[in-house]
This record gives structure tokens, sequence and C-alpha cells, in this order.
């Protein structure tokens, strides 16, 4: 198991997501490549709810939507372009969305 970072996101105070990933090390952390692609991630969760799916599969339905800001892509497509950026496998642990909307 390689180091973890959180990413948080909040939506007009409505809407507030967690996204935990995990990478080789803590350098790929620090990136600007990174920080955007956590960034992206955070906002997929929060604009196309993936929710929670049976078998603890909310992970891999994420990764495998069209991805917001180019739909010619997955969210795995978006994520693998990072990686190949850097050199690194980056994973997608977990996540979690919460709404005040009613």
């Amino acid at each position: 198991m390689g180091p973890r970072y959180i990413e948080t996101y909040n939506h007009n105070h409505q809407i507030a997501v967690m996204v935990e990933f995990e990478c080789v090390d803590d350098f790929s952390f620090r990136t600007e490549e990174f920080a955007s692609l956590a960034k992206d991630i955070a906002m997929q969760i929060a604009a196309c709810n993936p929710g929670e799916t049976a078998n603890g599969q909310e992970v891999l339905s994420l990764l495998n939507q069209s991805f917001v800001k180019n739909e010619s892509l997955s969210v795995r497509n978006r994520i693998e372009e990072v990686e190949s950026a850097l050199g690194v496998r980056i994973l997608v642990k977990r996540y979690a969305r919460y709404s005040a909307e009613t």
C-alpha cells in the first residue's frame, strides 16, 4: 500500500465530495498534473453522482463514466493520461458524496 491523498470539493455549499487516491510515492501528489486530476475527479463525482452500487463497485462505476470535461474520454482514460505523464499508477480508492439538496 502506497501513500494516500484526499481531495475535497464543495459545490455552492450544497454538494461536498471527498476522494481518496493511492500512488506509489507522495512526490506525485505534489505535481500540478495530479492536483488538476484530483480536482477534476472530485468535480466529476459532484456533477455526475456515480452513486453507491452493490458489492463496492462504485469506483468502477465512476471510472467507466464519460469524463465531463471531455466526453470523448472516460474517467479511466483521464487518469491514464496523468499516469502516463507522471510515470506512476494512480488509484481511486474510494469516495463519498454528500448533498444538502432535497
